[in-house]
């Protein structure tokens, strides 16, 4: 029941929302108007319908059959319109109308006078309203039934008594006029609609031709840019055979508009060693109605050869289907050499790289053997000899062992140094407080060395050896050259922009400014070694590591003021 009910509640909406207008194609203005003038007739004969089967039956009291037909005619009105709402066989619906109104007529003439009826107007606006709603074809045919029916009423009229008049002579003058009245209003509304068909179909052409104007515009606008860019332009229809092309696209191939037009787009790509599998790529994309951008090698006309990035878009029409390809190149030959030689000379510099390591394992290794050797001979001779050294020769050999051990020193500094810029960035978190206690602890200071912490200090996502290596130089810098009984480093850190600026400050000598830029440069003291041993490396690698993280390090220092060391780490 429930089912049933809303099937109906379904036809009522359909009936009520004009189902059928709605499928009427928005632009088809002819077919709007043309359907608006059928529901103006269906209502129309619909209540003249029922106010003639009122005086029929009620007033006038005709006995027979035709009488009956006039309701019939009326339902059919109610019945054509309705139906049409589910068909949608406009010509049909519009047919049974015209038929429905012709037939309506012709039965009243039976018993309004004949030849004399006053109805006869109507059958004016029946023949127009055909040639409205069905054409000239249909219009004629309406035509030609009207005529029959005026020449078979005449005949019946003067030679028979089929026809009769309910009309009294009182009321035929009446009648004449308020027929005549009802077909000029009847001729109106057509002719109204005629006119306003007519305003609307011009209208509708004024919009188009001013649309059309911009679009033409717009497409001179863009004619003119393709044309004179210095990108190739290709034009292609929707099944990639090539249409337009534009200068550039001549100067970069070689080939013209007349060489190429009509020629599937994969020709312009394709050939030996060239792009075979990138070409499949860009057919299946531009299939699909996706956009393909890519890097090709293409063949000039001379069979020389360059890279073009190119950018195939399909261009979508109304209904979303392709209408169109538009393909735009580029020439990047030059940045490809660029990147080839670019990749070569990092090929180069890797093995050059590699041969370096190679080369400063196998110096170490065989620096390191003759000072073990010297090592072990100093101290053999040393246990042999006992007390019989002297106090000189004892400071010889002293001497010997200090050398050995510096050198060794600055074997394992050259090594540190060339392994400083291959170590892989692993990022960690790193709560910079608990490292930098750490080194402290790894480097065991006496109670002559202060530490102070002046804020905590920040926790990174870094890459801890690097920072450690950094931070126990400059820490082990500034304890080593500083002169005072007791040594204060003061360690702080502030935000500056995208990085933190940590600083190393020291209650040391200091530094002379006219050697800032030196202490950083390998094999660089400003002691002797003889004083103070040191390799000179120890802030070479400093700077090498910050910068290598795209920091900066600088130096605050004058001459017996102490120094501040700073680094700038993302």
């Amino acid at each position: 029941m429930l089912c049933k009910n809303n099937e109906n509640t379904g036809m009522i909406k359909k009936l009520i929302n004009n189902g059928a207008y709605q499928k009427i194609a928005e632009n088809d203005l002819v077919a709007k108007q043309r359907y608006n003038l059928f529901w103006f007739y269906s209502i129309f004969g619909t209540l003249i319908t029922a106010l003639l089967s009122y005086q029929t039956f009620f007033i006038f009291e005709l006995k027979g059959f035709i009488p009956f037909l006039i309701p019939i005619l009326g339902v059919m009105y109610i019945l054509n319109y309705a139906a049409l709402q589910f068909h949608k066989q406009f010509k049909l619906a519009y047919f049974i109308v015209i038929f429905s109104t012709l037939s309506l007529v012709h039965i009243l003439t039976y018993f309004s006078g004949g030849i004399l009826n006053p109805g006869m107007f109507y059958l004016a606006s029946v023949v127009l309203l055909a040639f409205m709603l069905l054409g000239t074809r249909v219009g004629r045919i309406i035509f030609a039934l009207s005529c029959i029916h005026l020449i078979y009423f005449y005949f019946i009229s003067v030679h028979t008594s089929w026809v009769t008049n309910i009309i009294s002579e009182d009321q035929l003058t009446q009648d004449y006029l308020v027929t005549g009245i009802m077909g000029l209003l009847i001729l109106v509304a057509q002719i109204n609609y005629l006119e306003g068909s007519k305003n609307i179909v011009i209208q509708n052409i004024t919009k188009s031709r001013n649309e059309l104007e911009e679009k033409n515009i717009e497409l001179k606008k863009l004619s003119l840019v393709a044309s004179n860019t210095s990108n190739a332009v290709i034009i292609c229809d929707k099944l990639g055979y090539v249409e337009w092309v534009n200068k550039s696209f001549t100067e970069m191939t070689q080939l013209s508009l007349g060489e190429i037009n009509g020629k599937y787009i994969e020709q312009l790509y394709t050939g030996p060693s060239l792009n075979n599998q990138k070409i499949i790529a860009l057919r299946e994309c531009v299939k699909s109605n996706n956009t393909y951008e890519g890097e090709l090698l293409k063949v000039r006309k001379d069979d020389s050869r360059f890279w073009a990035h190119i950018i195939a878009t399909p261009i979508l029409g109304d209904n979303n289907q392709m209408e169109k390809i538009v393909i735009i190149e580029n020439d990047i030959s030059e940045k490809k050499n660029s990147e080839e030689k670019l990749a070569e000379y990092l090929d180069s510099l890797e093995k050059t790289n590699k041969e370096l390591e190679k080369f400063a394992y196998v110096v170490s290794h065989d620096l390191k053997a003759p000072l073990r050797a010297i090592g072990n001979l100093t101290g053999l001779i040393e246990h042999d000899a006992g007390d019989k050294f002297s106090s000189t020769e004892k400071n010889y050999f002293d001497l010997i062992k200090g050398r050995v051990k510096r050198m060794d020193s600055l074997i394992n500094g050259l090594l540190n140094y060339s392994k400083a810029h291959r170590s892989r960035n692993k990022y960690d978190e790193v709560d910079v407080n608990k490292l930098v206690d750490e080194i402290l602890e790894m480097l065991g200071f006496g109670n002559d060395v202060r530490i102070e912490i002046m804020q905590d200090l920040p926790v990174l996502l870094t890459d801890k050896v690097k920072l450690q290596q950094v931070f126990q130089n400059l820490i082990s810098n500034a304890v080593k050259y500083n002169n005072k009984q007791i040594k204060t480093i003061a360690i702080n850190a502030i935000e500056h922009g995208k990085f933190y600026k940590f600083s190393i400050q020291d209650n040391g000598p200091g530094i002379d400014e006219k050697f800032h830029g030196k202490i950083f440069e390998i094999f660089q003291t400003l002691n002797p070694r003889d004083t103070i041993e040191s390799t000179g490396i120890g802030l070479t690698i400093v700077k090498k590591l910050v910068e290598e993280e795209g920091g900066k390090v600088s130096l605050e220092s004058k001459a017996q003021e102490g120094a501040t060391f700073s680094f700038t780490w993302p």
